[in-house]
């Protein structure tokens, strides 16, 4: 059973989240094989009840997606990878129908701290405009190093020029110490046990840096 923690270390956080191989298994190991990164988490506006980040990686946008389900009526702490190379995980009821295929779920126990966390996300992307990045591991195996993925080459030289020139400016602007992502072991604070199950109320759009066109 592999397992995955995601941490939000301005908020010295960490939830838990089970890989569910059984329903979409080469997603799932797409995932699993990106670890450890770092993205920048923004949450959406016009579905409500979930948060998502960039995964870096394009494999989601090319690799079967076995056992959609309609996200709306799956159970909160259910986490999917899309073809827009979203991690998105649900914490709170949807307001939009959306199929996309499970690849892990969070424990109910979590559920409280995931909450709190959709909470600041929610006024980072409206109201502060806080970056607030996340680091996504293997459980209990902390990162010592982290790293840009790098895609697959291509036979055009100047592109490839291009995209390398690309991968090492984004690699420099996104790629902070590693200190910044070290290991979460907090439990959940009082606040979070107590954080509403509902989401907020949404009336902007996603502002988040780093990130793609919102779900």
């Amino acid at each position: 059973m592999k397992r995955v923690d995601i941490s939000w270390p301005a908020l010295d956080v960490t939830v838990t989240a089970t890989l569910t191989e059984d329903l979409s298994p080469e997603l799932a190991r797409v995932w699993w094989d990106m670890l450890p990164y770092r993205s920048i988490q923004s949450h959406a506006v016009v579905a409500d009840g979930h948060f998502y980040h960039l995964a870096p990686g394009s494999e989601p946008v090319h690799t079967l997606h076995h056992t959609t389900e309609d996200r709306s009526l799956a159970p909160d702490g259910s986490v999917y990878l899309s073809r827009l190379q979203h991690l998105l995980i649900k914490y709170a009821p949807l307001l939009e129908p959306t199929v996309c295929a499970r690849i892990a779920q969070i424990p109910p126990e979590d559920l409280p701290t995931l909450r709190q966390v959709a909470e600041q996300c929610w006024e980072s992307v409206y109201r502060t405009k806080r970056i607030l990045e996340v680091c996504v591991t293997r459980h209990a195996d902390p990162a010592d190093h982290w790293r840009l993925p790098r895609q697959p080459a291509v036979a055009d030289l100047d592109a490839q020029a291009l995209l390398d020139d690309l991968h090492a400016h984004t690699e420099r602007i996104c790629s902070p110490h590693p200190t910044t992502c070290s290991p979460c072991t907090a439990e959940p604070s009082r606040s979070a046990a107590a954080a509403s199950t509902s989401p907020p109320s949404s009336t902007s759009t996603e502002n988040c840096a780093y990130s793609a066109p919102p779900p």
